[in-house]
């Protein structure tokens, strides 16, 4: 006022002091009425104009361990200020990698008014692994392969047959390789799993006359060398056996080679 010592009267308010303090949450416009020593009242009025802070959202997002994360501020209005937490980047997009779920913060501004800040979280899922065994089998058999991950819960898919089991069983003809997909919460593992096949090997043996008290040796040919033979009377031994039998005898032979055996040969 232009002579002190009088009272106040606010409107919207009714408070008597010389100075107010006030939060509209629309514009407003307030009004102060100054009475002296009984002198007719002078009135005057202020306006406060309320801009309404600007919204803006950020979407959550998922990823898996040692992947990156794009967050992106959409603002109600554009033509401000970014600065987000942890990091203080200014851009509206920001790329994160963290290695646990991580909450990041927005704050926006546009003409000197801040949204309210928005929280975001960046769930990191954990990046899984996974092994198959290899195999070796005979020409006709069957191979169990597995899949074994290092973290249980999730989903196998296998490019043989599309199995979606943990385990296949397959019976190759020839050396074969299998591929199988894992997938935890959408991260993804690969393994692959080899099945050698190896062949059976054959054998054949040709019978002997002999007169009685001599000797005769008998000689087994295989189909490869590298084998065992396993003699029958005899047991194990070399490619040949010596027999002096008194009477005419049957002896049989079988040849094992890495593992698989021949059907007896007779002679």
């Amino acid at each position: 006022p232009s002579q002190p010592g009088g009272t106040y009267l606010w409107s919207p308010g009714g408070q008597t002091s010389s100075s107010i303090t006030v939060t509209p949450t629309t514009t407003t416009n307030y009004s102060v009425t100054y009475t002296l020593g009984g002198c007719t009242p002078n009135t005057a009025s202020g306006t406060v104009t309320v801009t309404p802070a600007p919204p803006v959202s950020v979407l959550n997002d998922s990823i898996c361990d040692g992947d990156s994360a794009v967050l992106t501020a959409s603002p109600s209005q554009s033509g401000g200020t970014y600065l987000w937490s942890p990091g203080g980047q200014t851009t509206s997009s920001i790329t994160v990698n963290p290695s646990t779920t991580t909450s990041y913060t927005l704050d926006y501004t546009v003409n000197g008014c801040s949204s309210l800040p928005v929280t975001v979280d960046v769930i990191v899922d954990p990046q899984p692994s996974v092994v198959v065994t290899d195999d070796t089998i005979c020409s006709g058999d069957v191979s169990i392969l597995t899949a074994v991950p290092d973290i249980a819960g999730g989903s196998f898919l296998w490019s043989y047959g599309s199995s979606t089991s943990s385990s296949i069983s397959v019976s190759p003809s020839t050396t074969s390789t299998y591929n199988v997909l894992y997938d935890l919460n959408g991260c993804v593992a690969t393994a692959t799993g080899t099945v050698v096949v190896n062949p059976i090997p054959t054998v054949t043996l040709s019978s002997s006359v002999i007169c009685d008290g001599d000797n005769a040796t008998l000689t087994a040919t295989p189909s490869s060398i590298g084998g065992i033979f396993t003699w029958m009377p005899g047991g194990v031994g070399t490619s040949t056996l010596t027999v002096s039998p008194t009477t005419t005898t049957s002896y049989s032979v079988n040849y094992t080679l890495n593992g698989c055996v021949s059907s007896s040969a007779t002679g």
